[in-house]
């Protein structure tokens, strides 16, 4: 039988989930190389830093530890930001720049797929191996 963990929610505002509200996705509170997972649905545009916040990522994810990233297209996002909510700080990024931003943090892309019709993608993302 497969154990399956336990997890441990992060978010910069209690939304009343969240077990530790934190500022930022920056100076996480986890040891280096404590994490076996993290995941971010539809949110990495809303980050203040998402370099800095990849940066510290990779920093608490174990060897062989995941990132799970979720993207909607840049072209709905922005479809979404102009007719449904302009308040949303930023669009998505295209999946150049996103792969930009993971290659430029000590990251790779290891798997990539799209779902929902093709709107939204699925990346798995691992820590470069030295």
């Amino acid at each position: 039988m497969r154990t399956l963990g336990f997890g441990t929610g992060v978010d910069i505002k209690n939304h009343g989930n969240a077990d530790i509200v934190h500022p930022d996705f920056t100076h996480l509170p986890f040891a280096d190389g404590s994490v076996n997972t993290v995941t971010i649905l539809a949110a990495i545009n809303y980050f203040d830093n998402p370099e800095a916040a990849l940066r510290d990522i990779r920093r608490i994810l174990s060897h062989d530890g995941v990132l799970i990233l979720t993207q909607l297209s840049k072209t709905l996002s922005g479809f979404w930001h102009v007719f449904r909510d302009r308040s949303l700080p930023r669009i998505a990024f295209s999946s150049r720049e996103l792969k930009a931003l993971i290659d430029a943090t000590g990251l790779e892309v290891r798997a990539k797929r799209r779902f929902m019709l093709g709107v939204n993608t699925l990346y798995i993302i691992g820590r470069k191996h030295d």
